[in-house]
């Protein structure tokens, strides 16, 4: 169960009745691992699909630290398994 809001993203787990707050980066890569097989997605696709949504002139690198912290926060937070990560 989420709902978004224009800071991000409230989820609220059933199982664990955790709520957490999702950056909108992290939503999206959320979103973006659901929609494909985890093998499918490599950190330079993900980064890649980032910079295509994002301002032009985006760092590259600092946009691959901010997918990484991502990635590493949805598997912190049980929201994908640490095999799904890229």
């Amino acid at each position: 169960m989420s709902r978004d809001f224009p800071d991000g993203t409230i989820c609220f787990d059933p199982v664990t009745a955790e709520t957490r707050l999702l950056s909108p980066l992290t939503r999206f890569l959320l979103e973006l691992l659901a929609q494909a097989s985890p093998q499918s997605l490599t950190s330079a696709c993900l980064v890649e699909q980032v910079l295509a949504v994002e301002e032009p002139g985006t760092d590259p690198r600092a946009a691959a630290k901010l997918v990484d912290a991502a990635v590493a926060e949805l598997v912190n937070t049980g929201l994908i398994h640490p095999s799904e990560a890229v």
